[in-house]
């Protein structure tokens, strides 16, 4: 490539919004991350957790990214919010002391088939066939865990206070989307605001973070979060240095 056509490239790609040079590349660091072969890792519960979370966390940057470029980042609340959500659980876990993790784990794991009882209680009430049968569910042996760790693993503010370096801004933002996530009043004044309080006007929620220049920060947070979580729990320095190739390189 010609210095004069480099030059040129590089001046287009200055005068591009930074929103769109953002979404791009959170795009294809998210397909890269998604990508990745970790067959390889030792299968516990943690680890299952911490692959999973990982995945779910660069799934999620992917549609924030492709809704971004079309143009309609305000309908992309849910998946912000569970982005940074990941974010901090996982830094949460790292923070937790190795022999601990199991039974916090197990914890969440615990919510999780209360939920679905719960469920599966509320639609027989409702007169509805739940379609499975709990009794598997309910024999199922959770170690569980004690004191703040299972509130923390129980409430995700408890986890956010709990870590070492209190990540405000992450909190922040996933406080911002809970409001876009659920059909909650300010929902419905975006949306719908008022104009001089006599009229219905159209609008669409704002982002907090505009320019995604946080989401990119955030990724990176998740991805070294993740491959430490991963390294501690014994998985092999190849699967890790296959994660961690595949975030950077498209950095």
């Amino acid at each position: 490539m010609s210095g004069k056509r480099a030059k040129a490239e590089r001046q287009a790609l200055s005068e591009r919004p930074m929103v769109l040079v953002n979404a791009e590349w959170i795009v294809r660091s998210a397909k890269a991350v998604l990508a990745v072969d970790l067959d390889d890792v030792p299968l516990t519960r943690v680890t299952q957790f911490i692959v999973g979370w990982c995945r779910a966390a660069f799934a999620q940057s992917q549609v924030v990214g492709q809704l971004a470029i079309s143009g309609i980042s305000s309908a992309s609340a849910p998946n912000r919010r569970l982005f940074a959500e990941l974010a901090i659980r996982l830094q949460w876990m790292l923070d937790l002391p190795k022999e601990v993790r199991p039974g916090a784990v197990d914890e969440i794991l615990e919510v999780a088939r209360e939920t679905k009882l719960g469920t599966h209680k509320h639609l027989r009430d409702m007169g509805w066939d739940a379609g499975f049968d709990p009794t598997e569910m309910k024999a199922f042996v959770l170690a569980g865990a004690n004191g703040d760790v299972k509130n923390q693993a129980r409430k995700f503010a408890a986890a956010a206070h709990a870590t070492q370096v209190k990540n405000g801004p992450v909190f922040a933002m996933w406080r911002e989307d809970s409001y876009l996530a659920h059909p909650t009043g300010p929902l419905a004044g975006e949306y719908a605001p008022a104009v001089d309080n006599e009229l219905l006007g159209r609008g669409l929620p704002g982002v907090l973070d505009q320019d995604l220049t946080g989401h990119r920060d955030i990724s990176m947070l998740v991805i070294m979060t993740t491959c430490s979580l991963l390294k501690d729990e014994g998985a092999g320095d190849a699967a890790v240095t296959r994660l961690s190739s595949a975030f950077f390189t498209v950095c």
